[in-house]
This record gives structure tokens, sequence and C-alpha cells, in this order.
């Protein structure tokens, strides 16, 4: 019967994983649940999670990164929003410096700056406040970068430099 718990909660966490990269927290809640849900032992849940681990499936350092470049890439944020997502993702402040010093060595001279990471965010937005005056424009785009989790000294550069800009 065990072999058949086994399979049948390695088939779940799988399928789980492969919808998106988790993090070990998230997969450990999701097999508890359905742990409980079909009265499984306790005893396969730790057989399933050293599978999934010698997998390489649950691998908190691999999904912050990932987490990242995801973010990064589609919805550019502040390291401070995207280290605090993590956390509560259950992902160590450890595993995110791993992560982030990671993608530095990976992308190197190539890597992407939160400078640039915030104007990237500030232009796209900026198309959607042509009509606001340039003191309003100014205080969206402000309080957008601060949302986003940008710094203040990075958000009143990029500000300033685009809302400029946009008046020549």
């Amino acid at each position: 019967m065990e072999g058949e718990e086994y399979q049948k909660l390695i088939g779940m966490g799988l399928s789980f994983i492969a919808l998106r990269p988790r993090s070990e927290k998230e997969i450990r809640e999701y097999l508890t649940r359905k742990i409980q849900k079909f009265g499984f032992s306790p005893q396969v849940f730790q057989t399933v999670t050293q599978r999934l681990r010698d997998l390489d499936y649950i691998d908190d350092i691999s999904f912050a990164l990932a987490y990242i470049q995801s973010q990064n890439k589609f919805r550019p944020k502040g390291k401070r929003i995207v280290t605090m997502s993590l956390k509560q993702k259950g992902v160590s402040d450890e595993a995110v410096a791993k992560a982030y010093k990671r993608l530095e060595e990976e992308e190197g001279d190539n890597r992407t700056t939160e400078r640039e990471l915030a104007l990237q965010a500030a232009t796209k937005r900026l198309r959607s406040l042509e009509r606001y005056s340039q003191k309003d424009r100014r205080n969206k785009l402000y309080s957008f970068l601060m949302r986003r989790g940008f710094d203040h000294d990075i958000i009143t550069t990029v500000v300033d430099g685009l809302v400029s800009k946009r008046l020549q």
C-alpha cells in the first residue's frame, strides 16, 4: 500500500511543481494537505520530499533565482520588495542572498541594475500619465516606483530624468 501512496503523492507533487517553480515551503504545505486529504501515512511524506530534493525539484536557491529573473523581466521591482515576497514564500534570507549572488555571477557585466529596472518600469508607466501635469506625473511616478520597492535615491534620479526629458 505504501508503494501506491508514494506513487500517488510523488505524482501530485510533480504535477504541482510542473505548473511553475515552487519554494520548499509551498511544496511541503501542498503535500501536507494531500496527505491529510487522502489519509496517507506520514512516512511517505518524508520519502517523497527527499526524492523531490534528490531530483532538484526542491531547491530554494534555484527557486529564488528563477523568481528574481521573472520579476526583473516581466514586472521590474526593487530588490527590497522581491526579497520580501520571497520571504513570504518561505525562502530564507541566506537562500535569497545566494540567489542574488548567483544572478550577479551568471549575468556579469550584462546584469540589469536596479536603476535600469526602475527606468524600465517608469518609462512604461509614464505613457499612461501623459494627461497629468508635470507635478502630478512626477508624484504618480514616484509613488508607483515606491510601491514597486525601489530605493528613494534611485527613484529620485529616474523620475527627475524622465519627467524633465519629457518636457523637452
